[in-house]
Protein backbone atom coordinates (compact mmCIF):
# COMPACT_ATOMS: atom_id res chain seq x y z
CA UNK A 1 0.00 0.00 0.00
CA UNK A 2 1.43 3.64 -0.99
CA UNK A 3 0.75 6.16 1.67
CA UNK A 4 2.03 9.10 -0.42
CA UNK A 5 -1.22 10.73 -1.08
CA UNK A 6 -2.11 10.73 2.95
CA UNK A 7 1.07 11.49 3.27
CA UNK A 8 0.93 14.66 0.87
CA UNK A 9 -3.02 15.42 2.34
CA UNK A 10 -1.82 15.26 5.94
CA UNK A 11 1.15 17.76 5.55
CA UNK A 12 -1.12 20.35 3.53
CA UNK A 13 -3.63 19.88 6.30
CA UNK A 14 -0.95 20.66 9.14
CA UNK A 15 0.60 23.33 7.71
CA UNK A 16 -2.82 24.85 6.85
CA UNK A 17 -3.61 24.36 10.34
CA UNK A 18 -0.83 26.06 11.83
CA UNK A 19 -1.36 29.06 9.71
CA UNK A 20 -4.84 29.53 11.27
CA UNK A 21 -4.06 28.62 14.54
CA UNK A 22 -1.57 31.82 14.05
CA UNK A 23 -4.23 34.05 12.50
CA UNK A 24 -5.86 33.43 15.62
CA UNK A 25 -8.85 31.68 14.27
CA UNK A 26 -9.18 28.14 16.28
CA UNK A 27 -12.52 27.03 16.55
CA UNK A 28 -14.62 24.49 17.29
CA UNK A 29 -15.93 22.59 14.20
CA UNK A 30 -19.47 21.53 13.38
CA UNK A 31 -18.37 17.84 13.46
CA UNK A 32 -17.65 18.31 16.55
CA UNK A 33 -20.06 20.35 18.67
CA UNK A 34 -22.47 17.61 16.90
CA UNK A 35 -20.41 14.68 18.51
CA UNK A 36 -19.75 16.52 21.77
CA UNK A 37 -23.71 16.59 22.03
CA UNK A 38 -24.66 13.30 20.69
CA UNK A 39 -23.35 10.79 23.75
CA UNK A 40 -25.71 9.51 26.47
CA UNK A 41 -26.36 12.37 29.32
CA UNK A 42 -25.04 10.37 32.00
CA UNK A 43 -22.03 9.63 29.55
CA UNK A 44 -18.58 12.48 29.28
CA UNK A 45 -17.64 13.09 25.79
CA UNK A 46 -14.36 13.72 25.03
CA UNK A 47 -13.46 14.56 21.43
CA UNK A 48 -9.38 14.03 20.98
CA UNK A 49 -7.62 14.72 17.97
CA UNK A 50 -4.30 12.50 18.15
CA UNK A 51 -1.14 11.29 16.32
CA UNK A 52 -0.09 7.64 18.20
CA UNK A 53 3.22 8.38 17.45
CA UNK A 54 3.43 11.55 19.03
CA UNK A 55 4.92 11.43 22.61
CA UNK A 56 2.57 14.38 23.79
CA UNK A 57 -0.21 12.50 23.04
CA UNK A 58 0.61 9.39 24.76
CA UNK A 59 1.16 11.46 27.66
CA UNK A 60 -2.31 12.51 27.30
CA UNK A 61 -3.57 9.25 26.68
CA UNK A 62 -1.97 8.29 29.94
CA UNK A 63 -3.05 11.02 32.53
CA UNK A 64 -6.52 10.32 30.96
CA UNK A 65 -6.57 7.04 31.87
CA UNK A 66 -4.96 7.74 35.20
CA UNK A 67 -7.82 10.33 35.85
CA UNK A 68 -10.39 7.58 35.12
CA UNK A 69 -8.65 5.50 37.50
CA UNK A 70 -9.40 7.92 40.60
CA UNK A 71 -12.87 8.29 39.08
CA UNK A 72 -14.05 4.90 38.51
CA UNK A 73 -17.41 5.77 38.54
CA UNK A 74 -17.09 8.47 35.92
CA UNK A 75 -18.67 7.20 32.22
CA UNK A 76 -16.16 8.56 30.05
CA UNK A 77 -16.36 8.28 25.65
CA UNK A 78 -13.58 8.85 23.35
CA UNK A 79 -14.35 10.31 19.92
CA UNK A 80 -10.93 10.17 18.11
CA UNK A 81 -9.72 11.79 14.98
CA UNK A 82 -6.82 11.20 13.38
CA UNK A 83 -3.86 13.53 12.70
CA UNK A 84 -0.87 12.00 11.97
CA UNK A 85 1.99 14.01 11.56
CA UNK A 86 4.62 14.29 8.91
CA UNK A 87 7.42 13.91 11.03
CA UNK A 88 5.95 10.57 12.15
CA UNK A 89 6.72 8.07 9.88
CA UNK A 90 4.33 5.09 11.00
CA UNK A 91 1.52 7.28 11.96
CA UNK A 92 -0.63 6.97 9.36
CA UNK A 93 -0.82 3.45 9.36
CA UNK A 94 -1.45 3.38 13.01
CA UNK A 95 -4.17 5.79 12.18
CA UNK A 96 -5.67 3.86 9.59
CA UNK A 97 -5.71 0.52 11.92
CA UNK A 98 -7.42 2.65 14.76
CA UNK A 99 -9.84 3.37 11.68
CA UNK A 100 -10.72 -0.22 10.66
CA UNK A 101 -10.70 -1.13 14.23
CA UNK A 102 -13.32 1.63 14.49
CA UNK A 103 -15.19 0.60 11.88
CA UNK A 104 -15.45 -3.32 11.86
CA UNK A 105 -16.54 -3.21 15.67
CA UNK A 106 -13.80 -3.87 17.55
CA UNK A 107 -12.45 -2.54 21.16
CA UNK A 108 -11.50 0.90 20.21
CA UNK A 109 -10.26 1.34 23.67
CA UNK A 110 -8.51 -1.49 23.90
CA UNK A 111 -6.57 -0.83 20.55
CA UNK A 112 -5.71 2.73 21.55
CA UNK A 113 -3.93 1.03 24.51
CA UNK A 114 -2.05 -0.87 22.36
CA UNK A 115 -1.25 1.73 19.81
CA UNK A 116 -0.13 3.96 22.18
CA UNK A 117 1.93 1.86 24.03
CA UNK A 118 3.59 0.26 21.32
CA UNK A 119 6.84 2.71 20.71
CA UNK A 120 7.44 3.47 16.74
CA UNK A 121 9.61 0.20 16.38
CA UNK A 122 5.85 -1.78 16.79
CA UNK A 123 3.84 0.14 14.16
CA UNK A 124 5.09 -2.00 11.67
CA UNK A 125 2.14 -3.74 9.43
CA UNK A 126 2.61 -7.15 11.61
CA UNK A 127 2.52 -5.68 14.51
CA UNK A 128 -0.59 -3.55 13.92
CA UNK A 129 -2.62 -6.85 12.12
CA UNK A 130 -1.27 -8.10 16.02
CA UNK A 131 -3.01 -5.33 17.47
CA UNK A 132 -6.44 -5.37 15.75
CA UNK A 133 -6.93 -8.89 16.37
CA UNK A 134 -6.17 -8.54 19.96
CA UNK A 135 -8.55 -5.29 19.98
CA UNK A 136 -11.12 -7.90 18.26
CA UNK A 137 -11.44 -7.47 14.56
CA UNK A 138 -11.65 -10.08 11.61
CA UNK A 139 -7.68 -10.32 10.47
CA UNK A 140 -9.14 -10.40 6.65
CA UNK A 141 -11.70 -7.62 7.06
CA UNK A 142 -8.52 -5.68 8.69
CA UNK A 143 -6.24 -6.09 6.44
CA UNK A 144 -8.73 -5.35 3.12
CA UNK A 145 -9.64 -2.02 5.82
CA UNK A 146 -6.14 -0.63 6.55
CA UNK A 147 -5.99 0.19 2.18
CA UNK A 148 -9.68 0.58 1.16
CA UNK A 149 -10.65 3.63 -0.02
CA UNK A 150 -13.12 4.07 2.82
CA UNK A 151 -10.19 4.63 5.44
CA UNK A 152 -8.73 7.13 3.12
CA UNK A 153 -12.20 9.19 3.11
CA UNK A 154 -12.37 8.84 7.69
CA UNK A 155 -8.70 9.86 6.98
CA UNK A 156 -9.04 12.95 5.25
CA UNK A 157 -12.74 14.29 6.92
CA UNK A 158 -10.39 13.85 10.24
CA UNK A 159 -7.52 15.96 8.95
CA UNK A 160 -10.23 18.35 7.58
CA UNK A 161 -11.76 18.48 10.67
CA UNK A 162 -8.53 19.15 12.22
CA UNK A 163 -7.96 22.03 9.39
CA UNK A 164 -11.46 23.78 10.98
CA UNK A 165 -10.19 23.90 14.29
CA UNK A 166 -7.15 25.34 13.49
CA UNK A 167 -4.96 23.92 16.39
CA UNK A 168 -1.24 24.42 16.83
CA UNK A 169 -0.38 21.15 17.16
CA UNK A 170 -1.71 17.98 18.84
CA UNK A 171 -2.85 17.13 21.49
CA UNK A 172 -6.44 19.03 20.93
CA UNK A 173 -9.02 17.60 23.09
CA UNK A 174 -12.99 19.39 23.40
CA UNK A 175 -14.92 18.13 26.19
CA UNK A 176 -17.63 20.08 27.52
CA UNK A 177 -17.48 24.01 26.30
CA UNK A 178 -13.87 23.67 26.85
CA UNK A 179 -11.23 23.18 24.37
CA UNK A 180 -7.41 21.62 25.55
CA UNK A 181 -4.48 22.20 23.48
CA UNK A 182 -1.35 19.98 24.58
CA UNK A 183 -1.06 17.20 27.18
CA UNK A 184 -2.74 17.71 30.50
CA UNK A 185 -2.34 16.21 33.88
CA UNK A 186 -4.47 13.77 35.60
CA UNK A 187 -5.91 16.11 38.35
CA UNK A 188 -6.64 18.61 35.42
CA UNK A 189 -8.93 16.16 33.49
CA UNK A 190 -9.67 15.28 36.75
CA UNK A 191 -11.54 18.57 37.14
CA UNK A 192 -12.27 19.07 33.49
CA UNK A 193 -15.12 15.61 33.64
CA UNK A 194 -16.53 16.93 37.25
CA UNK A 195 -17.45 20.41 35.37
CA UNK A 196 -18.11 18.28 32.15
CA UNK A 197 -20.86 16.22 34.27
CA UNK A 198 -22.34 19.36 36.23
CA UNK A 199 -22.79 21.13 32.33
CA UNK A 200 -24.51 17.88 31.16
CA UNK A 201 -27.01 17.71 33.94
CA UNK A 202 -27.96 21.26 33.35
CA UNK A 203 -28.96 20.61 29.68
CA UNK A 204 -32.20 20.35 29.10
CA UNK A 205 -33.30 16.70 27.09
CA UNK A 206 -34.18 17.54 23.34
Amino acid sequence: MSSNPSRVLSTLAIGLALALAACGSAKTPDVVRTELLSGPKDTITVVAFTDYECPYCKAAHQEMTRAMQAAPGTRLRIVRHHVPLPSHPHAELAARAAICVESLGGDTARMDDALFNAGSARLDPGSLEEAGAYAGADRDKFADCLKSNGTTARLKADLEAYMQAGAAGVPLHFVGSKRFEGAQDATTWQDVFAEAAAEAAKRKPE
